[in-house]
């Protein structure tokens, strides 16, 4: 005999999920087993990761923006393509 199914509001995957939750602590918080999260709520989980992806890139841009220069650099690298170059040398560090 299976075991009674249980009622899960994809809405609070997808809440979980955004705060930075891996699978394995949704299905937990949940009470379902990881398969059933990865079976039956797979979109929602991914939303939430894409929502909690947005929010930290927010987050590093505002930091960026109010000076932080490491995070000026990094996303420099990151999304412009720009590269510390050796003086004289012209070449790539």
């Amino acid at each position: 005999m299976a075991r009674p199914r249980i009622i899960v509001d994809e809405s609070r995957v997808i809440e979980l999920a955004a705060k930075g939750l891996t699978q394995r602590e949704i299905a937990v918080t949940l009470g379902i087993t990881i398969d059933s999260l990865s079976r039956r709520f797979a979109e929602a989980y991914k939303k939430g990761v894409e929502l909690c992806n947005s929010a930290l890139r927010s987050k590093q841009v505002k930091l960026a923006l109010a000076g932080n220069v490491t995070l000026l650099i990094w996303l420099g690298k990151q999304r412009l393509g720009q590269t510390e170059t050796l003086p004289m040398l012209g070449t790539p560090l």
